[in-house]
């Protein structure tokens, strides 16, 4: 078992990363790996609601936080996820060939990298 440390943006990521695996075709096997991990990480409604996650001019963009005032309470905090160690293996898997196809870009730099370092995975 290994315990994710995800944030918003990071959990974001990884439904992405999650869902291009399983358009590319996979085994039955593999595509409830790939569902299992992302209904574990996938926004509850009230966090949705909480976070206000929308789309604006072709980017996610939620509030970090409470109500979307600079003052407000911050509500984008890691939370914890449980993982299994095969669905562990299925991330960095996943995160080795995402890596060597060159699928990340600079604008993911930062987060991309804290995800790396939750899964264990190496540069």
């Amino acid at each position: 078992m290994k315990i994710l440390h995800l944030k918003t943006v990071h959990r974001l990521l990884l439904i992405n990363l999650l869902n291009e695996e399983g358009k590319g075709g996979a085994s039955l096997s593999d595509l409830a790996k790939l569902m299992h991990i992302a209904e574990k990480i996938d926004f509850k409604k009230e966090e949705r609601e909480a976070l206000n996650i929308r789309v604006e001019e072709n980017k996610v963009v939620w509030n970090v936080r409470a109500g979307g005032v600079a003052d407000g309470e911050d509500i984008d905090v890691a939370k914890e996820f449980e993982v299994s160690d095969e669905e562990s293996e299925k991330l960095m898997e996943l995160f080795k060939k995402a890596d060597e196809q060159k699928k990340f870009t600079l604008s993911d730099f930062g987060p991309v990298f804290e995800i790396a370092k939750e899964i264990g995975y190496t540069v």
